[in-house]
């Protein structure tokens, strides 16, 4: 079977480009922004009438958003330009926007009149890439580990892109879809995204799978349905590896004054509050899926293990795989692994590796369900 995995990489000399747009800033009321060789995409305006170079070879503006379109401010020659159109689209040879380095292609794109414009990136799905391999691994790691994530996160961003046609962009440059950040990209991340250019994982139905993936699973993988409750299924492995990782294992400690006062809105709490934290439902994996927090007025309320998470900060609780006790006038919680645990393990996929894996059956160990494919011409949603 790794062999016809490995021969897949050998049937197309060409894959076709796909685009990817990435919302990079929300709700800005404005913007700095420095580049070299700029150039404004827009039909006409008044400001090259006028003479005010918007094409040129170096650039420093603050653009707003203003009633007729959009403003910009050139910092050199103290002008103004006034351009009146919904969207402003600009490229450049290279560009910073608020100091921080950005694809070469922009567009600003209105919110509302009251919650200003979205900053996105359109680029290629391969550029894209290079820069959600540069934040998400380590660089460290070896490089079957990086091509495992690329077909990973390649697979995760075409979902998305073919479902988000009814936004004015496809993923969030944050953790909540794949962190990114424009970059060149060292010799392992490049080599990463060009061997396995085009794969993505599909299901057994020749549909694109769903492709979760995390840092450290503390021992055991999860399934998608224990974690958000949805009914998709990714399989479930053991990783004896991962707990050895020198981070796997964490504490975070709260006081009950503040756990309450954290949960008094989600958990419609009153005036009550906590005295205390029992477990209601675990996983297989012996995850809490849910915990049950008991109040001072008798009575009692639920919450997911990866509500909280998000309530508390997915920093300090780093999994839902924890023990908890009260101490005095705190909770503590001890745990294993960081993540939600589904899919792939990144510390797993870096011990595989080392092990001499080769990324299609990292890829198979931690997606028994999924299997290899090229990005297919007709992309289908199941």
């Amino acid at each position: 079977m790794r062999f016809v995995w490995i021969f897949l990489i050998f049937l197309s000399q060409e894959v076709c480009a796909t685009g990817v747009r990435v919302r990079l800033l929300t709700s800005q009321n404005s913007i700095h922004l420095t580049a070299e060789e700029f150039k404004i995409i827009s039909d006409s305006h008044h400001c090259l009438r006028a003479g005010v170079k918007i094409k040129s070879r170096a650039a420093e503006l603050v653009i707003k958003r203003i009633s007729s379109g959009w403003g910009l401010f050139n910092v050199a020659t103290r002008q103004l330009c006034e351009i009146e159109s919904e969207k402003l689209k600009f490229q450049a040879r290279a560009i910073a926007i608020n100091h921080r380095s950005v694809p070469r292609e922009i567009v600003l794109e209105p919110v509302s009149a009251k919650q200003g414009f979205d900053v996105i990136a359109d680029l290629d799905l391969e550029k894209y890439l290079i820069g959600v391999l540069s934040k998400e691994m380590p660089a460290s790691f070896p490089l079957e580990a990086f091509k495992a994530q690329a077909i990973a996160s390649r697979s995760y961003a075409m979902k998305k892109i073919m479902s988000s046609a009814s936004r004015n962009f496809d993923l969030e440059s944050g953790v909540a879809d794949q962190v990114y950040e424009y970059a060149t990209g060292s010799a392992r991340v490049l080599a990463a995204v060009q061997e396995t250019r085009g794969l993505v994982l599909e299901n057994q139905k020749g549909h694109l799978f769903s492709v979760y993936y995390h840092a450290d699973c503390g021992g055991h993988t999860e399934e998608p349905s224990d974690v958000w409750g949805s009914n998709e299924r990714n399989g479930t492995v053991a990783d004896e590896s991962c707990p050895l990782e020198p981070r796997s294992s964490w504490s975070f400690v709260i006081s009950k004054f503040e756990l309450t006062a954290r949960l008094r809105v989600i958990l419609q709490l009153g005036d009550a509050q906590i005295l205390g934290i029992e477990e209601y439902e675990n996983s297989s994996s012996g995850r809490k899926k849910s915990l049950k927090f008991l109040l001072d007025d008798h009575t009692t309320r639920l919450i997911s293990g990866q509500q909280l998470r998000n309530i508390l900060g997915y920093e300090k609780l780093k999994s839902t795989l924890f023990a908890f006790n009260q101490g005095g006038s705190d909770f503590v919680f001890e745990g294993k692994g960081h993540g939600h645990g589904v899919g792939m393990c990144q510390w797993g996929a870096r011990h595989l590796a080392l092990g001499g894996f080769e990324y299609p059956r990292i890829l198979k160990h931690y997606y028994p369900l999924a299997k290899l494919a090229e990005i297919p011409a007709e992309r289908k949603l199941e």
